[in-house]
């Protein structure tokens, strides 16, 4: 049985259920969980995105896979994780009664990012067949939001008014712009 607290973010931890191909009617007892280990991504930071296929059903469920449908960012550049199971983890798996499969991938926050606040998407499918039902399939989006880069003001050490300044990135430590001039 999965809990879900009410103080938890649910966008954080979606649940997603399974359907036959061509209906809307939803499997009961196996669900497609996704999602990711921060709320706020910032430049530098490694994301993990967990996923979980859960079998609540007395069945067994074979040739289990999961496909990466897509991962972007704000701008709808495609992202490439920095690890992600083999395909042979992903594909043709058998899922046991009352069992869980539980995969996982990771993601290097890139500058390019969070040149604007706005959202990093990863969306997956799984299919599965299950006895009796076939074919059943299922889609779940991990979403993270992306914030702009804190950045520090650096002032000359002296006790006159500073006529220059450069300002710096905090996490990267490159400057946004060379000088800063005052006029």
């Amino acid at each position: 049985m999965l809990s879900h607290s009410s103080q938890e973010d649910p966008t954080q931890c979606p649940l997603a259920t399974f359907s036959q191909t061509g209906s809307s009617d939803e499997v009961q007892g196996i669900h497609f969980i996704h999602s990711v280990d921060k709320a706020v991504a910032n430049a530098g930071e490694i994301l993990t995105f967990t996923t979980w296929i859960l079998n609540a059903t007395s069945k067994t469920l074979a040739n289990v896979c999961l496909h990466p449908l897509s991962f972007t960012n704000e701008h709808m550049e495609a992202l490439r994780y920095s690890t992600e199971p083999p395909r042979e983890h992903r594909n043709g798996r058998v899922l046991g009664p009352h069992g869980a499969l539980t995969y996982a991938f990771t993601y290097l926050v890139a500058e390019r990012d969070i040149h604007q606040s706005g959202f990093i998407i990863s969306a997956l499918q799984a299919k599965l067949t299950a006895p009796g039902l076939g074919t059943l399939r299922s889609e779940c989006d991990a979403i993270i939001s992306t914030t702009l880069p804190r950045f520090s003001l650096a002032f000359p050490s002296s006790a006159v008014e500073p006529r220059s300044m450069t300002v710096f990135f905090k996490e990267s430590g490159q400057p946004i712009d060379n000088t800063m001039r005052r006029q």
